[in-house]
């Protein structure tokens, strides 16, 4: 037996993880040499990282911070937490594993600072460690220092440095990572201290991260020194959290080759339009709109491949959308297409990913399980394609928990952001501001587009992301001419409306029922039932329990695909949430009046695939309780344009000079003044303060204002909730159901909390037809 083999058969006691089923915990030494492999492989995904950082030095700090980083795990109390019926150790034991970077490695060492800042943070924010629990500036039998040092048996002490000095070279060479400028320490000046030695080492290596982290925060927030120290703390806390996970290995950043995209799209060049084609050869950033349902997902996947053809870096892929129904659907098509693992990231995503399952067939605790694993994997960036929202982003910047592993994984990608439209101007300013950091300091490319955008949005976009606009082509907009404007007098509830629509169900013809507000698309709902036949009529809004919505988006997404030969004539009854990229094909619609943009998207799921010939697409001239959705002036202007060309086929090519009417002058101006207003707020709350090693509670508090709502459980389902969560948590979560926070402020006798269950409550009825009724 060589001496690796012998030094680590003699640790094997020694656990990093306690054992699931009470047999055998995962070792410290099978740990570490799986956090080293991550660490390989996060090395090779981001490869120009240390590039990007000005930090020649950044690949040897981590790896020696990854190494060490547990190894303070061997205190007595750590391990007897570890087995059956163990109290939780008081100390941290990442301080401990401060002692053993002085046994390889002197204080004075240019490195030394950094690996034991990696050491120190990768749980604890430095204001815990360093000023809270272990000052070193205080007496070290204050915090303890003696208490941790008599925690250590000096037999194991010792036969760790063995292990260390012996397998960490082999490690090294197994992986090939000379390349990254690793280095040994060193090991022959400073190895086999005695015990003793621990308090001096704690004092030493505290003293070295508090003086690196104080440093820190004297210099701009622009030197490298800062982002340096965020890249080192983010790939410390990913291949630690990756380890432990059990991930596979990382995915590679590499799309099919441009023939095979457009093989599986069953395309030819030929086929391509001129904005799938352009943006397929643009090298950089880039911005362009097209009309609905030409293709803009299959633009961007070739300019994607593009950018990962055009240099040698690899290059993950973000696709950011702004509704869940789009993400879920998003990722299954992207999955379907590219047949590679894409994950799902949003707020609800392991709530909709256990539910996919399950209506896949699974056994609940397999779906469970296999949810868990797919969302665990699919936020630690295992798949190299990811569909997300703003908001994940924004947590990076807003110093939410894990924020540097998040910045980290940012480095070299391309973000997609579809649908920019729907964003508002507070929203778009943060949006905005955030790519260009993205951009300036992290090498990230960006594609936006949208089917709808007012030329002054495009140039802004354009000059604020360094990208290129691919020109508008007026005859690709004439070919998608399908959709003739009426105008109908009155509003969605009034009698013209249900006759309407019961004459084009006769008819064979599918309609989408577009409302504003869930209450107007509720009674919509409840006056159809009565008229229409039995299982013809759909009601899909944002207040449904997400178990329910989820089979209602599948049964309509199932019913309306432009894909299906032989659809069934129905009448969906929706608001704002069948907007944005959801594949549907409906016959026609009657819709209540809104911005411009909202209602081209919504045309944009009538007659998508342009079989029907021209269709039309009717407005309203009058909406209800929905001037705290839209701005009035915004309907007013658009709906004065649509009726000016009532009877007109709508040249979708139009739309942007119409836009401009509509923002032109004082809206203009105002929305560029609140999107500019935003950037500069973000930039100096946020951006302005973004260093290493610290979280931040106002910024949180910031954050979660920035995203107001929360999740309800109807009174009605409590008995149902505490039976399902008996069973499965994901089960029960299935219940709940998103509310605004100014639902609950309006109505604080309706909406109380229960503190047993831990969650919000709902006086108010609900059922899996109508979803939560607030009206």
């Amino acid at each position: 037996m060589d001496l690796i083999a012998a030094s680590e058969l003699s640790l094997r006691s020694v656990w990093a993880k306690s054992a699931p089923h009470g047999i055998e915990g995962e070792s410290l030494v099978e740990h570490t040499h799986h956090v080293i492999d991550r660490f390989a492989q996060i090395a090779n995904r981001y490869s120009t990282l240390a590039e990007r950082v000005c930090d020649s030095r950044l690949w040897h700090r981590t790896f020696w911070s990854c190494w060490l980083h547990d190894l303070g795990k061997i205190a007595r109390g750590f391990q007897a937490s570890l087995r059956p019926g163990g109290q939780r150790w008081t100390h941290r034991h990442e301080v401990l594993s401060l002692a053993f970077l002085g046994c390889f490695c002197k204080p004075e060492c240019e490195d030394y600072a950094w690996i034991a800042a990696g050491i120190g943070s990768h749980h604890k924010d430095a204001p815990v460690i360093l000023e809270e629990l272990y000052n070193p500036r205080l007496d070290p039998r204050d915090w303890g220092c003696d208490l941790l040092s008599s925690e250590v048996d000096e037999n194991t002490w010792l036969a760790i440095q063995d292990w260390t000095a012996t397998s960490a070279p082999k490690k090294i060479e197994l992986l090939s990572l000379r390349h990254l400028g690793i280095e040994i320490l060193c090991m022959d000046l400073r190895t086999h201290l005695p015990k003793d030695a621990i308090p001096e080492l704690l004092v030493a290596g505290l003293e070295s991260y508090l003086k690196l982290w104080k440093g820190l925060r004297r210099l701009p927030v622009t030197d490298p020194r800062n982002q340096a120290a965020i890249a080192l703390r983010g790939i410390i806390v990913q291949a630690d959290h990756l380890a432990s996970a059990h991930s596979p290995p990382l995915d590679q950043p590499s799309l099919p080759e441009r023939d095979d995209i457009l093989c599986r799209l069953k395309l030819t060049e030929q086929d391509l339009f001129p904005h799938q084609n352009h943006a397929g050869r643009i090298r950089g950033s880039v911005v362009f709109s097209a009309p609905t349902g030409s293709g803009k997902t299959e633009a961007a996947l070739l300019w994607a491949r593009g950018q990962q053809q055009s240099d040698a870096i690899p290059r993950t892929v973000i696709f950011l959308l702004p509704y869940q129904a789009s993400l879920n659907a998003m990722r299954q098509r992207l999955t379907d297409l590219l047949g590679i693992d894409v994950a799902l990231v949003h707020a609800k995503s392991l709530q909709a990913l256990y539910r996919i399952l399950m209506d896949r067939g699974y056994e609940q605790d397999e779906a469970e399980r296999l949810a868990r694993e797919e969302n665990n994997f699919g936020r630690l960036n295992k798949p190299s394609i990811r569909v997300s929202t703003l908001y994940q982003l924004l947590k990076a910047a807003y110093r939410l928990k894990g924020y540097e592993a998040i910045w980290t994984s940012l480095t070299d990608s391309l973000v997609v952001v579809d649908e920019i439209h729907a964003y508002e101007p507070g929203r778009l300013g943060l949006m905005l501001e955030l790519l260009c950091e993205l951009i300036s300091r992290w090498n990230v490319r960006v594609c936006a587009m949208t089917a709808t955008m007012p030329s002054w949005l495009k140039k802004t976009l354009a000059a604020s992301l360094s990208a290129a606009e691919v020109p508008s082509d007026p005859e690709l907009f004439r070919q998608f001419a399908r959709h003739r404007i009426e105008i109908i007098e009155g509003n969605i509830l009034e009698r013209k409306v249900y006759e309407l629509t019961l004459n084009e169900l006769r008819g064979g013809r599918s309609i989408l029922l577009a409302a504003n507000t869930v209450g107007t698309a509720q009674r919509l709902y409840e006056i159809l039932r009565g008229y229409l036949p039995k299982g013809t009529c759909f009601l899909l809004h944002s207040r449904f329990a997400i178990g329910d919505r989820l089979r209602k988006e599948s049964a309509l997404l199932s019913l309306m695909n432009p894909d299906n030969s032989f659809p069934r004539p129905v009448v969906a009854v929706t608001t704002q949430v069948v907007e944005v990229s959801l594949n549907l094909d409906f016959d026609t619609i009657i819709t209540e009046p809104a911005p411009l943009e909202a209602l081209v998207q919504r045309f944009g799921r009538i007659n998508r695939a342009r079989r029907k010939g021209v269709v039309p697409v009717r407005v309203l001239t009058k909406s209800l309780r929905d001037d705290k959705i839209y701005d009035p002036e915004l309907k007013s202007r658009a709906l004065s344009l649509l009726t000016e060309n009532a009877g007109r086929v709508l040249d979708e090519g139009h739309v942007s000079d119409w836009l401009d009417k509509v923002y032109e002058g004082d809206l203009e101006q105002g929305w560029m003044e609140e999107i500019e207003r935003n950037r500069q707020e973000f930039r100096e709350s946020c951006l302005a303060s973004l260093r290493a090693f610290e979280t931040d509670d106002a910024l949180e508090e910031q954050f979660d204002s920035l995203f107001q709502g929360t999740e309800v459980l109807p009174l009605s389902r409590i008995d149902e909730y505490c039976r399902l969560k008996q069973k499965s948590i994901l089960q029960a979560a299935q219940l709940l159901i998103p509310v605004s926070w100014e639902h609950v402020q309006r109505r604080r006798d309706k909406f109380s909390w229960n503190p047993e269950l831990k969650i919000r409550t709902a006086d108010f009825p609900y059922d899996s037809e109508y979803g939560l009724q607030l009206s």
